[in-house]
């Protein structure tokens, strides 16, 4: 048997515009879709009966339903709503956060990612989001000692040397960068992004060959990675490789075909090769 209510009505919204947003948490439930005028109406069937429908988890679910149709003054509201019932759902600090961000409140959205880690200090998510929060500041300074807070707390977090490495960069500190890197190898071997930076720097540093070596390893760990081979191919342009660069840019434009930097990329290319479009 099942269980059926109507969760929530949106004015004004096309059914194209949310019907594939919604993850709802709860197994074995159905969500299923009405379009009545300019009303879309939005209900939740379960072989289970169902939680009541201001619960958390329906309330946080149309407030992320907001947010990921880029309806972000309704989602910010929706969250607001909901914390005031709910203060210590890390999640629906997390996400208020990201909707103020996208409203360009970053000072506020900051605020918002902080006390998501006040509430759990081992939220990857929140502290990825506060960087970039940070970094739309113009604090990167701020970043980093982040991460090293995490770091401090974790001290094997492969995320967090990863991450710390990313803000190294941006920091223009190239080798700090690549020893961050490596130390998120030695907890997690199988990033294949951390290989990709990695390449990237070494490729800018002119250590072409060590470069090449690192992205073909990323490739054997994510062969369906367009960056990975736009990658490789700038480095074999580099390296005068450049028929190979160009095999590795067509397969980049093959899995991502609005890829623009590996459209610029293998114009270069095929300049050099006389092969002018």
């Amino acid at each position: 048997m099942m269980h059926s209510a109507l969760a929530w009505r949106f004015a004004n919204c096309s059914l194209t515009e949310l019907e594939q947003s919604l993850d709802m948490a709860q197994p074995q439930i159905d969500v299923k879709y009405e379009q009545r005028g300019t009303t879309l109406e939005v209900y939740i069937a379960s072989q289970e009966p169902l939680t009541p429908i201001n619960s958390l988890e329906a309330d946080y679910s149309k407030a992320s339903l907001l947010l990921n149709a880029k309806r972000y003054a309704e989602a910010l509201e929706s969250f607001e709503a909901l914390l005031q019932i709910y203060p210590n759902c890390v999640d629906a600090h997390r996400d208020r956060g990201l909707a103020l961000g996208s409203l360009g409140r970053h000072e506020e959205a900051l605020t918002a990612f902080e006390t998501a880690l006040q509430l759990d200090p081992t939220s990857e998510s929140a502290y990825f989001y506060k960087e970039s929060a940070l970094y739309n500041l113009g604090r990167l300074g701020e970043a980093l000692q982040s991460y090293e807070t995490l770091l401090r707390r974790n001290p094997k977090s492969a995320f967090g040397y990863f991450r710390k490495g990313i803000v190294f960069h941006q920091l223009r500190r190239h080798e700090e960068a690549l020893d961050s890197w490596e130390q998120s190898l030695s907890f997690d071997p199988n990033n294949a992004e951390a290989y990709r930076h990695i390449g990237a720097v070494l490729d800018n540093l002119q250590r072409h060959d060590e470069a090449l070596l690192c992205l073909n390893e990323a490739l054997r760990l994510d062969p369906s990675s367009a960056l990975v081979h736009h990658s490789r191919g700038a480095i074999l342009d580099n390296l005068g490789r450049h028929e190979e660069a160009l095999l590795s840019l067509d397969e980049a434009l093959r899995l991502n075909p609005n890829h623009a930097g590996a459209y610029h990329s293998r114009k270069i290319v095929l300049d050099k090769l006389g092969q002018h479009q």
